[in-house]
């Protein structure tokens, strides 16, 4: 177990720190994630991944082992893949080469697969931003880049044609936590808003 966590923590550093999205380190993570999901039920004394005790323990075990920066909605998503593993596994390495190397994150190979069983809706294509009108009251929020950039490859990334899915993977990813929430207000103060809308989609990679 303490391999697998050691494995998982290096390969999340891989993924979150230089930017690489390798299959096998997905793969290393969810394993990883599981045996804190193991450990924090045990501590909590509890046979489901659920409630207030398990939510405690497992946020420690996170903390503890090097996942903090991982946010709740890929966490999910590496749950997911493991409870799927051995059939999405078959089905990614059934793809052409070009095809396979284009699904690696978790949240776009489950919904991959579950569209090839038609267990899924086909993707649609999204309609084009606006810019929300200017409120009475206050400035409008400045949204750096890298924030907007986070949120473009989280909607990237789920797939999904479910618009609440959508909405909390951006904001989960523009908004890790609480520092981001402060630099976000201190910097709306100094900064001009964005005068162009498809400003997430130029930060987008195709």
């Amino acid at each position: 177990m303490t391999d697998n966590v050691a494995e998982g923590r290096a390969a999340w550093s891989r993924l979150s720190q230089l930017g690489q999205t390798k299959w096998e380190d997905w793969i290393l993570v969810s394993l990883a994630l599981a045996v804190g999901r193991e450990q924090a039920m045990k501590t909590a004394e509890t046979n489901r991944p659920y409630g207030p005790a398990y939510t405690r323990e497992m946020r420690q075990w996170i903390d503890d082992n090097g996942f903090s920066s991982m946010i709740q909605s890929e966490r999910y998503a590496c749950h997911r893949l493991l409870q799927n593993l051995p059939a999405i596994t078959a089905w990614r390495d059934s793809l052409p080469p070009k095809q396979r190397l284009k699904n690696n994150h978790p949240h776009g190979v489950f919904w991959a697969w579950r569209r090839s069983l038609n267990l899924a809706p086909p993707l649609k294509k999204l309609p084009s931003a606006k810019m929300p009108p200017k409120p009475a009251k206050g400035a409008m929020v400045y949204w750096p880049q890298d924030a907007i950039r986070r949120a473009a490859l989280a909607m990237k990334e789920h797939r999904s044609n479910d618009w609440l899915i959508l909405a909390r993977a951006a904001l989960e990813a523009a908004i890790r936590d609480t520092t981001d929430l402060d630099t976000l207000t201190t910097s709306s103060i100094s900064h001009p808003a964005p005068s162009r809308p498809a400003e997430a989609a130029a930060l987008v990679p195709a």
